[in-house]
């Protein structure tokens, strides 16, 4: 068994906004291995997209675009700590805790336009829609081991975890150009 302090770092970027650290720590000492490890991560990623719809038939004619503007945030982190307890008798005591937090915000734009089939505009509209999410997670486990004889091992496992989810939206639709009642063909 090694005694002494042992860790790494690992950083890591990406375009748009992608960013992660980790470090891991262990510490021997006598007959106790203590560990930590803890992860973070950020994300901004922005996306959209346009739409355009020309229909004509003998009975219905429409024209249609729609433009999206997106963008979508989140931070993570992630951690574990414990030790493991080396009893006489080949026995092993483990105690290991494990947190999960998260937030982020998605936040989405999008513009609709109503057109009549000679490209005069009938109606111009925006959606909002802005959302936040969290999570929380909790595990606490406790492990044995013996080890007896060449090829005998006895294990018990005990856990306990549990989580905390939030989440809210808020949408707000308003008609900027034409007639007060939204078109329903989407």
């Amino acid at each position: 068994v090694q005694l002494g302090l042992n860790g790494s770092l690992a950083l890591s970027s990406g375009y748009p906004y992608n960013h992660e650290g980790t470090i891991r720590l262990n510490y021997h000492v006598n007959n106790i291995n203590w560990f930590f490890s803890a992860n973070t991560e950020y994300q901004d990623r922005p996306g959209g997209g346009d739409i355009f719809q020309r229909f004509s038939s003998p009975d219905t004619s429409y024209v249609y675009d729609q433009g999206r503007d997106t963008r979508r945030t989140e931070l993570d982190g992630r951690f574990r700590f414990g030790s493991e307890i080396y009893l006489p008798a080949d026995q092993i005591l483990t105690a290991t805790t494990y947190i999960r937090l998260e937030d982020g915000d998605s936040r989405a734009d999008v513009v609709y336009r109503d057109y009549t089939p000679g490209m005069e505009l009938l109606q111009r509209s925006t959606r909002e829609d802005r959302e936040a999410a969290g999570e929380n997670d909790y595990d606490f486990r406790l492990e044995y081991e013996n080890v007896f004889g060449d090829d005998h091992r006895l294990t018990a496992d005990a856990n306990f975890e549990f989580g905390i989810e939030n989440e809210s939206s808020n949408l707000l639709q308003t008609i900027e150009a034409g007639e007060g009642v939204p078109l329903h063909q989407r």
